[in-house]
């Protein structure tokens, strides 16, 4: 019989599952968790309505459960699933609203408040101070508007010799440090770092829980398998925020998982439409895609290059997000848990075009990159999603 419930529970574990699903997989694991992903259509004018989801989760496999920040998927939309396919998506309120979501109401999903506005990190210790001592949760993206502003890459050799205004490390390490110090001077404050980029920021969170705060952190695949070294003739494919750092932050970054002390991967995931993107560097949207890229570079850059343990690379995925996120019965295949779960075969080669991209957007740099992994089933909600042809 199937291993979950009618609620799409498990129920007990199933050694058959591989069997049953795809004969030559290598791998299975819990469904994954990807957060912070950006749903606007890049081709809407308004840009609040999300992409299709069915681009990647329903076609592509991989995710069960996708992290939205408010500012960026209105309350009630779901994604256009133009297959029949589920996929669950958990909600973050924005400090926008302060603390409330976008149509008033005073609960979220999640009890955790994004320290962003429009964009730019808000530098004062208001909001921060706020939401430790009320023991709110503190997801922070980490850039301090008044270092960042005009700037579009890594402040560097490669900034300099493009002409291009750099980002300091500072302007993120900054924010790192001093909210790691608040962290830890009050018991039950959680502060999670997403996307960081340097080695300095590193030291704080290592200083953090070293001293047992309740600090965690994430990285992108792009700044584990990207330095700024690569962006190159002004490829506006390659200008994100955070920026590509330095091949010593990347070093950095790849010790730091191989330690432990980076909790998760998230993507970043962030379509833009071409007019956006086919513009000068300076005046170019910040961001790429990197939903169907993720397992692949992730495998390669840390698995066949690094030889990091593929049951970690699997936990940054899954268990990680979920203890980041204290989303119950996420992220494991104990009994009783959602039953999503994500199939891939680990060993299996390909090469990504991004023409043929499930995303509205081809915004990517990884076009006509070699990679290792690729998902083959998803089941979410004890239902198969996806299956590779």
């Amino acid at each position: 019989g199937a291993p979950m419930d009618a609620n799409g529970f498990l129920v007990r574990k199933d050694a058959s599952l591989h069997a049953r699903l795809a004969p030559a997989v290598a791998a299975k694991s819990d469904g994954w968790l990807i957060a912070w992903e950006d749903w606007r259509d890049p081709f809407s004018a308004s840009s609040p309505s999300p992409e299709i989801f069915s681009s990647f989760v329903a076609q592509n496999g991989t995710v069960s459960v996708d992290v939205a920040l408010d500012g960026e998927l209105p309350r009630g939309a779901r994604p256009d699933l133009s297959v029949d396919a589920t996929v669950e998506i958990e909600r973050l309120a924005n400090v926008t609203y302060v603390g409330r979501p976008a149509d008033g109401s005073s609960e979220t999903t999640i009890g955790l408040f994004v320290l962003e506005a429009d964009g730019h990190h808000l530098m004062t210790d208001v909001w921060t101070s706020f939401a430790v001592v009320a023991g709110l949760g503190v997801v922070e993206l980490t850039r301090l508007a008044g270092l960042t502003q005009n700037c579009s890459m890594n402040e560097g050799p490669t900034s300099f010799r493009l002409g291009l205004r750099g980002m300091s490390v500072n302007s993120e390490a900054a924010i790192v440090d001093r909210d790691v110090q608040l962290a830890q001077q009050f018991n039950g404050a959680r502060l999670h770092i997403a996307h960081l980029s340097t080695a300095a920021s590193l030291t704080a969170v290592r200083r953090g829980k070293k001293n047992r705060a309740r600090v965690t952190c994430e990285v992108t695949p792009h700044h584990l398998a990207l330095t700024d070294a690569d962006v190159r003739d002004y490829d506006t494919n390659f200008k994100m925020n955070p920026p590509l750092r330095s091949a010593e932050d990347r070093e950095a970054l790849l010790a730091a998982i191989a330690d432990g002390t980076v909790d998760a991967i998230a993507t970043d995931h962030a379509p833009h439409a071409q007019h956006e993107k086919i513009i000068e560097f300076e005046r170019a949207a910040f961001g790429i895609t990197g939903l169907e890229t993720a397992l692949g570079l992730v495998i390669s850059v840390l698995s066949a290059d690094h030889r990091l343990p593929l049951t970690r690379i699997v936990e940054l995925f899954t268990s990680g997000p979920a203890r980041v996120l204290d989303l119950r019965g996420r992220g494991t295949l104990l009994r009783g848990s959602h039953a999503d779960v994500t199939i891939f075969d680990p060993k299996k080669r390909w090469t990504f075009d991004a023409s043929k991209s499930r995303s509205k957007s081809h915004n990517t740099p990884f076009d006509g990159r070699q990679l290792t992994g690729k998902v083959v089933a998803t089941i979410v909600g004890g239902k198969i999603i996806y299956r590779a042809v």
